[in-house]
């Protein structure tokens, strides 16, 4: 059996390419003075066709029909198969500032959804955030079901949108009336540490404690066994009042 390949000189009849799954019918002549003891085979690249007679194809005709229409629904399956797995093989996971394909995608690590109109445009998206590919066939799939959730479900968002914004009216004004006043619940004095270094900045001026003063420093020479950080707080304080004087 003689193989012929696209674009050899060939005579008539009609040529099969098994692996290639193509056919081509050829008449004499069909090229006209470039080919005058045949024609040109116009095929696939790459394919191998063998030739079968005119004659033993126009019988073969209803032959070759039948099995045509039979073989047509597996044909668009293997079809839709291998997009299936060249769109699974392809890089599904992208980052918002990395050359995109077209489609849709949901983001990763952010929540959000993006639709990619031209082949290797950007993502719109803030920066290092990761988006998915939804592929095409799973988006026609789901998208009865996302138009009925998007049906169902939109009234809830929209009394949930308008409480939040409601909420968030009334709120604002009590949040920025509380910031205003909290520094008065904030007591940051200190009332033992400051008495303590009151009475021992009466005693370096050389005047007489009182019988308070004496039982404050009594207090600080047994304030570091009891607290260590009063004594510490004590000494703070008596710094700043020697700066102020």
């Amino acid at each position: 059996m003689q193989w012929y390949r696209n674009q050899d000189i060939v005579p008539t009849g009609f040529y099969v390419a098994p692996r290639k799954l193509d056919v081509r019918a050829i008449v004499r002549g069909e090229d006209g003075a470039h080919a005058p003891n045949g024609a040109r085979l116009k095929g696939v690249d790459g394919a191998e066709y063998f030739r079968l007679p005119l004659a033993v194809g126009v019988m073969l005709t209803p032959v070759i029909g039948g099995a045509f229409a039979l073989s047509m629904p597996l044909i668009v399956l293997v079809g839709l198969g291998r997009e299936i797995l060249r769109r699974l093989r392809s890089k599904r996971v992208l980052t918002a500032d990395e050359p995109a394909p077209r489609g849709l995608y949901v983001g990763l690590n952010t929540v959000g959804v993006r639709h990619v109109s031209a082949h290797r445009e950007v993502i719109d998206a803030p920066t290092g955030t990761r988006w998915w590919r939804v592929p095409t066939p799973l988006l026609v799939l789901l998208s009865p079901v996302v138009g009925g959730l998007f049906v169902l479900f939109f009234p809830v968002a929209l009394v949930v949108a308008l409480a939040a914004t409601l909420a968030r009216a009334l709120v604002q004004p009590l949040v920025a009336l509380w910031r205003r006043h909290v520094y008065l619940a904030e007591a940051r004095w200190e009332p033992s540490a400051a008495y303590v270094a009151h009475a021992r900045e009466r005693v370096r001026k050389g005047q007489a404690p009182a019988m308070v003063d004496d039982l404050a420093l009594d207090a600080a020479e047994l304030a570091p066994d009891l607290d260590p950080s009063l004594s510490a707080l004590a000494e703070e304080v008596e710094a700043r009042r020697r700066e102020e004087a």
